[in-house]
């Protein structure tokens, strides 16, 4: 008796697990639907079927119908959820009817004067508008695993813009000048500049503007003599950039306008000395040669120039000190550029 206990107790456990695995497959599966076209042209099911098959995503769908198929009205059909379509073609009318067994509600369409190409097409489009108001998943069956959610890129750092060799149009040096003018006792006077330069954007053109102060002292036979200049230049010209702008050449034309103090000290009472400041100008050419790397400049720079509006100091009457006639200059700067 016990062994025939325990073969019983076995049986009821494999029948116990064998309906729970049905229960949880019914549940995975999708809802059956059972379809039915009654009198209507023998091509239209199967390209009806087809598409109920694609619009639902269940290739059960596009076979025809079978005596297999349980009808939806079943106890199994119903405890599944399942849903019933009926097709009935009459004349020139076709009846939608789509069931929900599980609830045993229905929804019914009927259509008239279709085109005969696009009538099943119609038809299936219908159908599934009225089976997916029961259960709207039904048309999620073809949609693709959710994809996975992408990782937000952070949005990029902001760029600061820096400044390139090109973008560096702006140059302004300090340095040294040497200026002398080539006459009879033409002043020759050493001192200090001050230049900008701004090139134009394409960096063939540039505009340059600097002032300058210099000095020179001479002994003659009666005393001592000294001059102080002071001048202004604005000019503009080509310009070459070489080397990726890190050296660059240019050539100006334009003017410098200036004073000059001329004076005179002996040490004898009974000299006669005396303090004069005139002005002078003229029309000056400039041939410049700048190096830079990053923000540091340096150049060097040649002048020459006319003195059309001169002035003079003599002692005696001899000329000693005279801003007259042409003129040469150098200079030497160092500075910054941006």
């Amino acid at each position: 008796m016990s062994a025939r206990r325990a073969v019983l107790a076995w049986l009821a456990a494999l029948l116990a697990w064998g309906g729970a695995a049905r229960d949880a497959r019914a549940g995975v599966d999708p809802p059956p639907i059972r379809v039915q076209v009654d009198l209507c042209r023998p091509e239209w099911e199967s390209e009806i079927r087809l598409t109920l098959a694609v619009e639902l995503g269940d290739e059960r769908l596009a076979g025809a119908a079978t005596d297999d198929e349980a009808p939806a009205s079943v106890p199994d059909a119903s405890r599944a959820g399942g849903y019933t379509l009926n097709v009935l073609c009459d004349d020139s009318r076709v009846r939608i009817v789509a069931r929900d067994s599980k609830t045993a509600v229905t929804l019914e369409r009927t259509l008239t004067d279709m085109p005969d190409a696009t009538a099943p097409r119609l038809i299936a489009l219908v159908a599934v508008e009225l089976l997916t108001t029961f259960n709207p998943a039904l048309r999620r069956r073809v949609d693709a695993a959710p994809a996975k959610p992408r990782t937000p890129i952070p949005p990029p750092a902001p760029v600061v813009p820096q400044a390139t060799p090109d973008d560096r149009r702006l140059s302004v040096t300090a340095g040294w000048v040497y200026r002398t003018f080539l006459t009879s006792g033409g002043v020759s006077a050493w001192g200090g500049t001050l230049d900008g330069r701004r090139a134009s954007k394409g960096g063939r053109w540039s505009l340059g503007v600097g002032i300058e102060v210099a000095r020179d002292e001479r002994w003659t036979s009666v005393g001592e003599t000294s001059a102080l200049l002071g001048s202004a230049r604005a000019s503009a010209g080509g310009r070459v950039a070489l080397a990726g702008d890190r050296l660059a050449l240019s050539f100006d034309l334009g003017g410098r306008v200036g004073l000059v103090r001329l004076s005179g000290d002996a040490p004898d009472p009974n000299v006669v000395t005396s303090t004069v400041v005139h002005p002078w100008a003229g029309p000056v050419a400039t041939l410049r040669a700048q190096v830079g790397v990053s923000w540091f400049c340096a150049e060097i720079a040649a002048e020459g120039g006319w003195a059309a509006v001169s002035a003079e100091g003599t002692v005696g009457a001899a000329t000693a000190l005279a801003a007259s006639g042409p003129w040469l200059a150098i200079s030497l700067g160092v500075g910054g550029r941006r």
